[in-house]
């Protein structure tokens, strides 16, 4: 049977590699490192490579810890979310209708939690009136032993609960908010997920 990875083909093809991170080179200041001031694309390189010096913690065996240029640290005092959002977000108020605007200022973290505060947060910053969406927080009647999955299930419960890949009991929305679609609902009325050239959700 053949293989694709032995045809013949490879031999007429061109391998491209890219060695130049274009969205790195965007106006980003050089950061300093070990007194030697670097490129901030040729850091982040060395940290996806392995290549910066780590740190050991006091309880654990291996180094896993790196240090974080002077140049990208922030003062965060007691409230971090708070000082990332007001650092990356003071021109909300004059460019929340910009689509650009949030494109190019977006906070990642790998923690649902957070990211429902930094939404909240980001939200009451954003000028107009917000409208709340709650989900149908009742149990189907038609539920074998309704009265008793009631009483077991209160209302409160059922709202507290939150799943990945489930929206939350509560949406907040105002006009002009970005919001990520990220299923087809109703290709038919035009409310269906598209990614735009430039590879972010449209």
């Amino acid at each position: 049977m053949a293989s694709i990875s032995k045809s013949h083909l490879w031999k007429q093809c061109t391998v491209f590699k890219l060695d130049q991170n274009m969205r790195l080179e965007n106006n980003v200041p050089p950061v300093t490192v070990g007194g030697i001031s670097i490129p901030y694309s040729e850091w982040v390189i060395k940290v996806g490579d392995g290549n910066v010096e780590s740190i050991t913690m006091d309880d654990s065996s291996e180094p896993s810890l790196i240090e974080i240029p002077l140049e990208l640290q922030m003062n965060s005092g007691d409230d971090g979310k708070k000082v990332i959002i007001d650092a990356l977000y003071s021109e909300l108020l004059s460019k929340h209708d910009e689509p650009d605007y949030f494109r190019d200022c977006a906070i990642l973290t790998p923690i649902n939690a957070d990211v429902d505060i930094i939404n909240t947060e980001v939200l009451k910053l954003s000028p107009g009136k917000c409208k709340v969406y709650r989900s149908y927080d009742s149990i189907c009647k038609s539920s074998i032993n309704y009265e008793a999955q009631e009483n077991m299930y209160p209302v409160e419960f059922l709202n507290s609960l939150k799943f990945a890949g489930v929206p939350n009991h509560e949406l907040q929305l105002k006009v002009g908010a970005p919001i990520v679609l990220l299923r087809n609902i109703s290709p038919a009325r035009d409310v269906s997920f598209t990614v735009s050239n430039n590879g972010l959700p449209a």
